[in-house]
């Protein structure tokens, strides 16, 4: 679903758009739908089970609650989680067991943590979707262009907001000051070689940076063909400027 706000883009750029957007806006439209698919199968075991035991109001409650407490949101950010780690780990190997922890839904994690944890799998792609889909956007010719992208605009959000949107006290005064606070110093602190990457921005620069030992050719071949479609993005914008 993402790589089609990449396509969108990239037709706009060369100027077909026109002549190929409203041929496949069908099959585009319901692409853009997919992630409401995720949720829908994310969501109907569970109301299936409590339908079983507790018959159609309970399901219908549960749905409800579902529904206005922005679950599905969480729906898709974590299933970019799940998405981002896999690849990881197919492309270079060496995946390891994290307990999780309990308290999660019930303390405030600084904005320097959610950060440091969030920033490779959600915040860099979704400003990278979001820069991409608004260059198409403002090129574009064609007024349905929106109308076949706007649930990619929200997945992107999605992995923008959410981390703040179920951070517990996210919002206070008291909250945001301390946050910023632990930011300041999150960056200002040097990295002593056994920094931890929540309390050096050094740190987590160099864990995140590290050199995969068990990267195969396809890392460095997606990671060329990004920087090959930013160059004829960028040449392309420059031509029309």
């Amino acid at each position: 679903t993402i790589l089609i706000g990449y396509l969108i883009t990239l037709l706009v750029l060369v100027d077909l758009d026109g002549s190929v957007l409203p041929e496949s806006a069908k099959s585009i439209g319901f692409t853009a739908f997919f992630p409401l698919v995720i949720t829908l199968a994310t969501i109907v075991p569970a109301a299936s089970m409590i339908l079983a035991e507790s018959g159609l109001r309970g399901s219908l409650a549960y749905i409800f609650h579902i529904v206005t407490s922005l679950a599905p949101l969480y729906f898709i950010f974590i299933t970019q989680a799940r998405a981002f780690y896999f690849a990881r780990t197919i492309r270079h190997g060496g995946a390891k067991y994290f307990v999780s922890q309990r308290t999660v839904s019930t303390s405030h994690v600084p904005f320097h943590e959610l950060f440091a944890t969030y920033a490779p799998s959600h915040f860099y792609p979704a400003m990278d979707i979001l820069a991409v889909l608004a260059v198409g956007q403002a090129n574009t010719h064609q007024p349905r262009l929106f109308t076949l992208t706007w649930m990619i605009w929200l997945i992107a959000m999605c992995w923008l907001v959410v981390p703040f949107l179920y951070n517990v006290q996210a919002t206070e005064p008291a909250s945001l000051l301390e946050d910023l606070a632990a930011f300041s110093r999150w960056m200002r602190t040097a990295d002593t070689g056994k920094s931890s990457p929540t309390e050096s921005w050094e740190a987590w620069w160099r864990i995140t940076n590290l050199t995969p030992t068990r990267a195969g050719w396809e890392a460095p071949a997606l990671s060329s063909f990004l920087g090959l479609f930013y160059v004829y993005l960028g040449a392309r914008l420059n031509a029309t400027l």
